[in-house]
């Protein structure tokens, strides 16, 4: 996949499906990041969600908060990392 192809933040993520597993790639800037697709609550998809100008994505379903420069989520029961860095 070319990073020409990775929607910014204010358009829709791209999917990436292999398997089960689901991955949401999003283009801040000049960086890519990649989250689990799924939101620990019940699954809902986070591409659906919303991206803010501090690299912070919302679920729509259920408002949690996760920062997609190292995948913490900032707010929501789940406080595990959920991006897939190269770190």
């Amino acid at each position: 996949m070319r990073t020409g192809d990775i929607a910014r933040p204010s358009c829709a993520p791209v999917v990436f499906r292999s398997g089960p597993r689901q991955l949401a790639l999003f283009l801040a800037g000049d960086e890519t990041h990649a989250i689990d697709n799924r939101c620990p609550p019940e699954g809902y998809p986070l591409a659906q969600g919303t991206v803010d100008e501090s690299c912070v994505l919302t679920c729509n379903g259920h408002n949690w908060k996760f920062n997609l420069d190292d995948g913490r989520c900032l707010l929501g029961g789940d406080h595990g990392r959920r991006d897939f860095a190269d770190d």
